[in-house]
């Protein structure tokens, strides 16, 4: 028996200021297995009922791609579609699964649908021409994106400057540029001072990060995606109670939505009462290169960098308070 799934996809675009909210229905006909729909951000499993699903996706004012995945026993994920491109409010995607190759078909073909699998199966080599020669097309900038930590930084200072001006405000083209910025300062060690750097506040205020003040500073590197960075946050507020004449306390959230940032688990959040910023470029945790979630960095009062710690460990970072606030 051919395992054949017809998918279709009414998408139904309620705008907001910033982003809408997609509506996809589905419809799986034929035997189907546990299917998951993979967005930039997320990973949804298909809840399906008499052959029929319906979600909601975040959707920006540029084309959004997904892609269709399963998931082993073992946790691995097995992409079964290229990314596809959708810029309209409806798409019809038939999957085949008769072969070893899942084919797809999808009506409402985003125009540079083919260009992007291009770009996905190239080798870098190749990747890399096919970008720089279409830097004008959306999914080129996401590929470029995806692939920044691979490239050579000259070479990737160069790629920017072809992006379009009017590409440079879409969210791929900041986070390169901030990625560029970063790279190009020498990443402050224990014992160092930093760089001054400027992040938006929740009011839309930009505020500098200066690296000397009246007071320590702890920064928090956070992100609403990661429990512990949540957890943390209670450990946090029992500490600015009782040292927040002796410490400016800084959380930096590297979430790739504002509204991620501002909204999701709100209550839990609602305990910071302190300078809270949201590193859009992202430039702040590849500055003092954060890989884990949530990390702390103190700073004595001359801007000098008196601890780094990497991960949740809250008797560490009270240990580290109290051992050097006097």
């Amino acid at each position: 028996m051919n395992k054949i799934f017809t998918i279709t996809f009414f998408l139904f675009v309620v705008l907001s200021n910033s982003f809408s909210q997609t509506k996809i229905k589905g419809e799986i006909l034929g035997e189907n297995k546990r299917i998951y729909l993979s967005t930039e951000s997320s990973l949804i499993p298909l809840t399906i009922e008499n052959h029929k699903f319906s979600l909601e996706v975040e959707k920006g004012k540029s084309p959004i791609s997904i892609s269709f995945a399963l998931i082993s026993k073992k946790g691995k994920i097995s992409y079964l579609t290229p990314k596809i491109w959708m810029d309209s409010d409806s798409v019809n995607i038939k999957l085949d699964f008769s072969n070893e190759q899942v084919k797809y078909e999808i009506d409402n073909r985003y125009i540079f649908q083919n260009l992007s699998e291009k770009i996905e199966k190239s080798d870098k080599k190749d990747q890399i021409k096919l970008i720089r020669n279409n830097l004008d097309k959306y999914p080129a900038l996401f590929f470029l994106y995806k692939k920044m930590e691979d490239v050579n930084i000259k070479v990737l200072s160069s790629l920017y400057t072809l992006i379009l001006e009017r590409n440079k405000l879409c969210f791929y083209a900041q986070r390169i540029k901030g990625y560029i910025d970063a790279k190009k300062l020498k990443t402050p060690k224990k014992g160092k001072q930093f760089e001054s750097f400027r992040l938006e506040d929740k009011n839309g205020k930009i505020i500098n990060i200066y690296n000397q003040s009246e007071k320590y500073k702890l920064l928090a590197f956070m992100s609403s995606a990661c429990y512990y960075s949540l957890s943390s946050l209670s450990e946090l507020s029992e500490l600015y109670e009782k040292y927040n004449t002796e410490i400016e306390f800084i959380t930096i959230w590297n979430d790739k939505k504002k509204n991620t940032w501002q909204n999701y688990k709100a209550k839990l959040k609602s305990v910071v009462v302190w300078t809270d910023l949201w590193d859009k470029t992202n430039f702040a945790h590849t500055y003092f290169d954060i890989t884990i979630s949530p990390s702390f960095i103190l700073v004595n009062k001359e801007g000098v960098i008196i601890k780094i710690i990497r991960g949740f460990d809250c008797e560490k970072l009270k240990r580290t308070v109290i051992k050097n606030i006097k």
